[in-house]
């Protein structure tokens, strides 16, 4: 799970889109907004409100630079008393903003996926900390892996230690300590708690599920329910098969070697 967040986090920032919320005379907790519409791809109308609220980047250190993350809110089509549904990303680095910034067929079928959840409440789409237009994006070009040969956990890590080595050393002025699942968690929290919500639902899927999960276990009085697909756990994350089958492997290592299990296993072994 922490190289997991190295890899998408600990960033190197390349640009600032003009559209970012400046940072300068803001406070903690403060919103920025602007509202809009856009229309689903039947041509049902959508009236929407986009935001930037303003956090620390890092609320382990005092007087902590603010930064701003991104996030839409739709209306309740009608009014319900339900807790608002706050739908987090997967990835990390993935934004579901365009549903309402952009008009292409990515972004309707975005809002197709989003649109739905007002018959139930008010629905907040959020952005990732470090992964925001509305706020900053930490961006960082990877090398290409190589056709001639297999990836290796080994190679793997070294890549991902020099991609942390290289964002710290090129941004001395970002505290790349603060891009944590924690501080994400606590992101929600501020949020809810601008917006006036005693209580929330979280929607996540993947990384998205992580997140939610990190919410409960940190504020567990502030989530009414939570609805996770892609379930991924706070403790460890597999995502290729290969690592899958390797936890088997060493499983059945174990295993073959265990005297009180050998009446029982098959003949040449577990796998």
């Amino acid at each position: 799970m922490r190289c997991r967040l190295l890899r998408i986090f600990a960033l190197v920032l390349l640009t600032t889109p003009a559209h970012a919320a400046s940072t300068d005379s803001h406070r903690a907790g403060e919103i920025v907004w602007e509202s809009g519409s856009t229309k689903t791809a039947e041509g049902a109308p959508v009236q929407y409100e986009l935001g930037t609220l303003f956090v620390p980047e890092n609320r382990a250190v005092a007087n902590s630079r603010l930064i701003g993350v991104g996030f839409a809110r739709v209306k309740a089509a009608r009014p319900t008393g339900a807790p608002p549904i706050f739908i987090l990303p997967g990835g990390p680095a993935r934004s579901y903003l365009n549903a309402f910034t952009d008009e292409d067929t990515a972004a309707k079928k975005q809002l197709a996926g989003v649109f739905p959840f007002t018959a139930a409440g008010d629905v907040i789409v959020m952005d990732q900390r470090g992964y925001s237009k509305r706020g900053e994006e930490l961006l960082v070009a990877r090398p290409h892996q190589p056709l001639d040969r297999p990836r290796t956990l080994a190679a793997d890590a070294a890549e991902l230690v020099k991609l942390a080595r290289d964002a710290v050393a090129a941004h001395p002025g970002k505290d790349l300590a603060g891009y944590t699942i924690v501080q994400c968690a606590e992101d929600v929290n501020d949020l809810r708690r601008a917006l006036g919500y005693e209580q929330i639902t979280l929607s996540g899927q993947s990384f998205g599920s992580q997140w939610s999960f990190a919410v409960m276990k940190l504020h567990p009085e502030i989530v009414a329910r939570a609805w996770l697909s892609g379930v991924e756990p706070l403790d460890n994350a597999f995502d290729m098969p290969s690592h899958v089958f390797a936890v088997l492997q060493r499983i059945a290592w174990d295993a073959d070697r265990a005297p009180e299990l050998a009446p029982w296993l098959p003949r040449g072994g577990v796998m």
